[in-house]
C-alpha cells in the first residue's frame, strides 16, 4: 500500500474526505458573508439576488471544491468501501441543514427547499466549472472559430445567472 493511502481504501476515498473539508471551509465564508448582510425589509427578489452574488462568489474562489463536486457523482463514489460512502453520505444532510440555515435566514420564504437549493447549487457549481477553464484544443477551436467563445463561461458569471434563475423561481412572489 502506498503512503498517501496509509488511512483510506482508495484515492477516491481521499478526495471524498477532501471534499467534505472544502465544503465546510465554504460554508464557513458564505456564512461570513450573509452575516454582515442581513436586511430582512429588503424586497425577496433583492435579498434573492444578494444571496445568488454571495453563493457564485464564493464557489467561483473555490475551484477545487467546484472539480471534486463535479466528479463525486461519476467517479468519487466508485471504487470505494461502502462505509467510506456511508461516512460521506452521513455528513452529507449536516453539511446541507447548516447551509439551508443560512440561506433560509437570509432568505426565510424558501423554506423547507433551502436544503434542495444549496445542493443544486453545489452540483451547479461542478457541472459549469469545467466550462470556465477548457483544454488547449477546445481554445484553439474558439480561436479558429469565435462564434463557438460564447461556450466557455466565466464560472462566477454562470453561476450568478444560475443560482439567480433557480432563487427567484422558487421564490413566492405576491
Amino acid at each position: 500500500m502506498s503512503p498517501d493511502l496509509r488511512y483510506f481504501d482508495s484515492r477516491e476515498g481521499v478526495l471524498l474526505d477532501l471534499l467534505d473539508a472544502f465544503v465546510v471551509e465554504w460554508l464557513v465564508e458564505v456564512a461570513d458573508a450573509l452575516a454582515d448582510d442581513l436586511d430582512a425589509g429588503r424586497p425577496g427578489a433583492q435579498r434573492a439576488e444578494r444571496l445568488a452574488e454571495v453563493l457564485a462568489r464564493s464557489l467561483a474562489h473555490r475551484r477545487a471544491l467546484c472539480d471534486l463536486a463535479g466528479t463525486q457523482g461519476g467517479v468519487l463514489e466508485h471504487n470505494v468501501s461502502v462505509e467510506v460512502v456511508v461516512r460521506h453520505k452521513r455528513a452529507t444532510p449536516t453539511r446541507l441543514t447548516g447551509a439551508a440555515d443560512l440561506v433560509r435566514r437570509q432568505l426565510p420564504e424558501l423554506g423547507e427547499d433551502a436544503e434542495r437549493l444549496i445542493f443544486h447549487v453545489v452540483v451547479l457549481a461542478g457541472a459549469l466549472a469545467p466550462y470556465s477553464s477548457p483544454p488547449a484544443g477546445v481554445i484553439a477551436a474558439y480561436e479558429r472559430e469565435p462564434t463557438l467563445a460564447v461556450l466557455h463561461l466565466d464560472l462566477g458569471d454562470s453561476l450568478r445567472t444560475a443560482i439567480r434563475m433557480l432563487l427567484l423561481g422558487a421564490v413566492p412572489r405576491t
